[in-house]
């Protein structure tokens, strides 16, 4: 894992949090593939979105991307805060 996602991880706070790859990612939601299984976040105009140290938005985030999102139990559903994101890891047998 990239040394900024990890630091993250650990920092993580209050609430609820999920690591790993990017499943699924629309205006409304975020499927995050982790270790423990998939999380669902919905996403919100409150969600800010990282990725490689920029503000982007969920369209700047793609299906493979390494994430760390973390946010709040809302009624029953988690709603993402903030997402972090950097690009994925190539194949190590790509060419």
């Amino acid at each position: 894992m990239e040394p900024a996602l990890a630091r993250l991880a650990l920092a993580h706070g209050t609430g609820e949090h999920a690591k790993g790859t990017v499943k699924d990612v629309s205006a409304t939601r975020i499927v995050v593939e982790t270790a423990q299984g998939d999380r669902t976040f919905n996403v919100t105009p409150r969600t800010k979105f990282v990725k490689r140290g920029a503000a982007v938005n969920s369209r700047d985030v793609l299906s493979g991307d390494r994430v760390v999102v973390h946010g709040v139990n809302v009624s029953g559903a988690l709603e993402a805060t903030d997402v972090r994101a950097a690009d994925s890891v190539p194949s190590r047998h790509a060419k």
